[in-house]
């Protein structure tokens, strides 16, 4: 239960003083589920994008792509960096 002091009365004052523990509990677990929610999508969109930045460094070694395929994984690479930025930024939300 909350810290919030409880008015054991059996008034109006006293059921408003629980009401206010109550909603207060289910506030608090809703935003403990956002939170839950939240650091589980970023880790399902984490481990993709590290495999797409993984891919991208494999395809820059290749010295046989031509200057247009280097530029495609140039972007790829690029927003895939940017991807994983928001990621984190969602991370800290």
């Amino acid at each position: 239960m909350n810290n919030i002091p409880l008015d054991n009365k059996n008034d109006e004052i006293g059921g408003l003083s629980r009401s206010i523990c109550e909603i207060s509990e289910m506030l608090t677990k809703s935003m403990e589920d956002e939170r839950r929610m939240v650091c589980n999508i970023a880790h399902d969109l984490r481990t993709p994008v590290t495999s797409i930045q993984g891919y991208a460094q494999l395809l820059e070694q290749n010295e046989d792509l031509s200057i247009h395929s280097r530029e495609q994984v140039e972007i790829i690479r690029r927003k895939s960096e940017q991807l994983s930025a928001q990621i984190a930024e969602l991370l800290e939300y």
